[in-house]
């Protein structure tokens, strides 16, 4: 087996909502960053993962998606298992660029 299917042989491994990173892998596996960053890539566009701009990558789990794609506030809350600051009231509102809500990850 190459170091890239051993990665996402670890990846698939990681339970829902695991935080990953190209230099957390890297060092854990003893490859590259240039291996655990193809990796990640691969595992993204398999499904496996999820990048969330400025909050990370974390291990998903395909679902069947009833909303057709649209993500809500209190789905990315619980996967990066945050606390709401403020803007509570969005929690159940789909992401869009004019809402905020500010929280700090657990």
């Amino acid at each position: 087996m190459s170091k890239h299917e051993d990665i996402l042989k670890y990846i698939r491994g990681l339970r829902e909502g695991s935080s990953l990173s190209v230099r957390q892998i890297s060092g854990y596996m003893g490859v590259s960053l240039g291996t655990s960053y193809r990796a990640i890539k691969q595992a993204e566009q398999d499904g496996l993962v999820k990048t969330i701009e400025r909050v990370g990558t974390f291990r998903i789990v395909q679902r069947e998606v009833k909303s057709h794609g649209k993500i809500m506030f209190r789905e990315v809350n619980r996967v990066i298992q945050g606390t709401v600051l403020s803007g509570e009231n969005y929690l159940d509102k789909e992401i869009s660029g004019n809402r905020k809500i500010v929280w700090k990850e657990g």
